[in-house]
C-alpha cells in the first residue's frame, strides 16, 4: 500500500530521541583541552561519559577514505569525516588515535572505498542538544526527498503543435518478495510525461529507485525503468500498464520486483491463482494477435502461465481455418477458473481461484487441480470455440514446455 511522502513524514514522531551536536562543534581531547576534531550542525553523536563542570566524554561513529588512517590506528590531521551515505559530517584538527583497533574489522582495508571509525572526545554541554523538532529533521538533515519534486510546463514548437511535459516524483513504502520473503522497501517513483495536442495517448517514462535495508545507515538500491502510463508494486511483481487508445484494451508488462524479468505480455486483466497459507503464487493472462500470418501460423492469441519467478507456459492458440482466422474476435476472450474440489473456491468478482487443497504448499507444483476455460466467439456467426485448459503437476494441460500451440478447430 502507498504511502504519500506527507503521511509518511507525519508519521514520524514529533520529536527524535538521541543525542545530537549543536553546531558545528568542537570536540577537544579532554575538558578545555586541544581541538581534535570538528563536528558539524545536528550530526547524531552517543554520550559516552557525564564529567564534571559541564563536559561530556562523546563517541562519533563516522566514515572515512583509508588514506586517511595510518597503520589502522592512528587519523591524520584535516581528515573528512563521513556519514555513511558520504556526506560531509566534519573534520579532524589534529592526528590522534583511535579508540578501536581495526585490525579486528578490517583485513584489506585498502580496498575499500570508506571505513567505519568511532572516535571520542570531550564538548562542553552547551553544544549537545537532546531532541529534534520534526522541522528540524525534515529541513536541516538531508534527505531522501531533497531530489523530489514536480513540474508542469507547457510550449508551443515551431511547427504549432503545443507539448505538454509533466514531471512527477512520489515518494512511497510498500513491500516486495526477495528469497520467498517479503522484504520492506522505500521507492522513489519518477515519471516524465510527453503529451502532443490533437494526439491521441503520450509519451511516459517511469523510473523506479528501490531502497531495501533502508532503515539501516546501509540502504540498497536498484533501479528499474519502463515505458508506461501507470505502475504498480504487489509482492513478487511490478505490473507497468500502458492505456490503451481509441478503444483499445490496456497492455501490461509484468515484471518480478527482485530481478526485474519480464514473465507476461498480457491485456485487461490479470487472473490469480491463489494458495492459502503459502508463498506460491500463480498468474495467467491473455494478449490478442493481430491479423497477420507469421512463419505460416495463423496465431489468435497468446495465453501465458507464470508464478512470479519464471515463465512457466505461453500457449498460442492457432487455426488452420482461414475463415476462422479473420472473424474470431481480437478481444480478449471471456475467461473464468473451474474448480474440481469444492474446497477450492473460485472469485469471480477478482478473477482469482483458492487452492485449499494445496494449503500451506512450499512447490509450484500444487499450482494444479483445477481448469481454465477460454472462450473463444466467432464474430461472423456467433460460434463459440470453447477451449478448456487443464492445470497438471504446476503446468498447462501437464506440458512441461515452455511454448506451445493450441488448435481450435
Amino acid at each position: 500500500m502507498r504511502i504519500s511522502t506527507l503521511i509518511f513524514l507525519l508519521g514520524l514522531a514529533i520529536t527524535a530521541s538521541g543525542q545530537y551536536i549543536d553546531g558545528p562543534a568542537n570536540i577537544r581531547n579532554k575538558p578545555n583541552g586541544d581541538k581534535l576534531f570538528s563536528v558539524n550542525n545536528l550530526v547524531s553523536i552517543q554520550i559516552d561519559d557525564e564529567s564534571q563542570n559541564g563536559w561530556s566524554r562523546i563517541k562519533l561513529h563516522c566514515y572515512v577514505n583509508p588514506n586517511q588512517l595510518i597503520d589502522k590506528k592512528t587519523i591524520k590531521s584535516n581528515s573528512v569525516l563521513l556519514s555513511s551515505q558520504g556526506d560531509s559530517i566534519g573534520f579532524t584538527f589534529l592526528q590522534f588515535q583511535l579508540s578501536e583497533n581495526l585490525d579486528e574489522n578490517y583485513h584489506n582495508y585498502h580496498e575499500l572505498e570508506k571505513i567505519e571509525i568511532e572516535i571520542v572526545g570531550y564538548t562542553f554541554k552547551n553544544n549537545i542538544r537532546q531532541k529534534l523538532s520534526l522541522n528540524e529533521i525534515i529541513y536541516n538533515k538531508t534527505s531522501y526527498a531533497d531530489s523530489c519534486s514536480n513540474a508542469y510546463v507547457n510550449y508551443q514548437e515551431e511547427n504549432g503543435l503545443y507539448i505538454t511535459l509533466i514531471h512527477k516524483c512520489n515518494l512511497y513504502e510498500t513491500s516486495i518478495m526477495i528469497n520467498d520473503e517479503y522484504v520492506g522497501t522505500f521507492v522513489k517513483e519518477i515519471q516524465d510525461i510527453k503529451r502532443i495536442s490533437g494526439a491521441e495517448g503520450q509519451n511516459s517514462k517511469i523510473l523506479l529507485e528501490i531502497r531495501t535495508d533502508y532503515m539501516t545507515d546501509n540502504p540498497n538500491t536498484k533501479e528499474f525503468s519502463v515505458e508506461a502510463d501507470a505502475i504498480d508494486i504487489k509482492g513478487r511483481l511490478i505490473n507497468a500498464v500502458t492505456y490503451g487508445c481509441c478503444g483499445a484494451e490496456d497492455y501490461h508488462q509484468l515484471f518480478n520486483s527482485f530481478a526485474f524479468n519480464r514473465v507476461m505480455d498480457y491485456e485487461s486483466k490479470l487472473y490469480t491463482i491463489n494458495i492459502p497459507n503459502s508463498k506460491i503464487e500463480g498468474y495467467i493472462g491473455f494478449l490478442t494477435s493481430g491479423y497477420e500470418i507469421i512463419d505460416g501460423k495463423m496465431v489468435l492469441g497468446t495465453l501465458t502461465f507464470t508464478d512470479g519467478v519464471r515463465i512457466v507456459n505461453k500457449v498460442n492458440f492457432v487455426t488452420r481455418d482461414k475463415q476462422k482466422f479473420d472473424n474470431i474476435l481480437r478481444f480478449v476472450p471471456d475467461m473464468e477458473f473451474i474448480s474440481l474440489n469444492q474446497k477450492d473456491k473460485v472469485k469471480k468478482d477478482i478473477a482469482e481461484i483458492e487452492l485449499w487443497t494445496k494449503n500451506f504448499s512450499k512447490t509450484p507444483k500444487d499450482l494444479s487441480g483445477f481448469q481454465f476455460l477460454v472462450h473463444f466467439i466467432d464474430d461472423s456467426n456467433g460460434k463459440e470455440y470453447p477451449q478448456k485448459l487443464d492445470f497438471l503437476n504446476g503446468f498447462i494441460n501437464g506440458n512441461s514446455k515452455t511454448e506451445f500451440d493450441i488448435t481450435i478447430d
